[in-house]
């Protein structure tokens, strides 16, 4: 008969403790750590101090003169957000009232020579093109010698109002004085911006300003040249001032 091994003798398994696993239960001793590493330190509750803070102030510090500070203070505070938020949008407004026409829905001439310098850079940077497209009313002094000031500036604003609704977002328009307008065609070639140029002129024929609700006959001239950085903003305008007519009127 084969020979049967002894079977050794087992450890018993220890009591399950808090954790619902075999370690030994904690009987009011430390345990030992792992073997070669100091002796774990247990505190006991009066050793364990709990507190909150709040502002860096303890609970036991907070007393009811602290807490209506702190209030005041973060009252203070809040007030100092809002009037900067105030600011800032009232700063945005006035920097928009700044760039706009006295009473046209356009840039100023200031602002408009900013953004020509600017997009003028811009297309450079990115290897695309834009264009200018350069409106005048050529009997402008005609009308207003005719109509006066006040009718005048509400043919104006009607021809602004027709320019506006026939731009992209991307576009900018501006007016200089006299009667002329000037556009910017962003991201447009020549070619594009004659095209647009000549929806404009359309527009406008279709669309005349009336004054005491009559139609007011306006002669307008149109021009289109390439931004290129290296002309000023004036020297673009004189560039298609001087060839005003070289898009004719209503082509497509």
């Amino acid at each position: 008969m084969a020979d049967v091994p002894d079977i050794p003798e087992t450890r018993p398994v220890p009591p399950l403790n808090a954790h619902g696993d075999g370690r030994e239960a904690y009987q009011g001793q430390p345990r030992a750590q792992a073997r070669g590493s100091k002796k774990q330190i247990v505190r006991t509750p009066g050793q364990i101090t709990d507190f909150a803070s709040v502002m860096g102030i303890r609970g036991k510090e907070l007393t009811p003169r602290v807490h209506e500070a702190l209030t005041l203070v973060m009252n203070e505070f809040d007030k100092v957000r809002w009037e900067l938020e105030v600011s800032h949008q009232h700063e945005g407004r006035l920097q928009n009232l700044a760039d706009m026409h006295a009473f046209l829905p356009v840039l100023n001439r200031r602002a408009l020579y900013a953004q020509i310098t600017r997009l003028a850079e811009h297309a450079v940077r990115t290897e695309t093109e834009a264009a200018l497209i350069y409106l005048e009313i050529e009997n402008f002094g005609a009308l207003r010698k005719e109509y006066g000031p006040s009718a005048s500036d509400l043919v104006l604003e009607q021809i602004a109002d027709v320019i506006v609704a026939n731009l992209r977002e991307i576009d900018v328009a501006g007016e200089i004085g006299g009667g002329a307008f000037v556009l910017i065609q962003s991201l447009s070639s020549l070619k594009e911006a004659t095209e647009k140029a000549s929806a404009i002129t359309a527009a406008l024929a279709t669309n005349p300003p009336a004054v005491n609700g009559a139609a007011v006959h306006v002669d307008q001239a149109i021009s289109v040249c390439a931004l290129t950085p290296d002309m000023t903003p004036a020297q673009h305008i004189d560039a298609a001032a001087a060839s005003l007519g070289n898009i004719p009127l209503g082509a497509d």
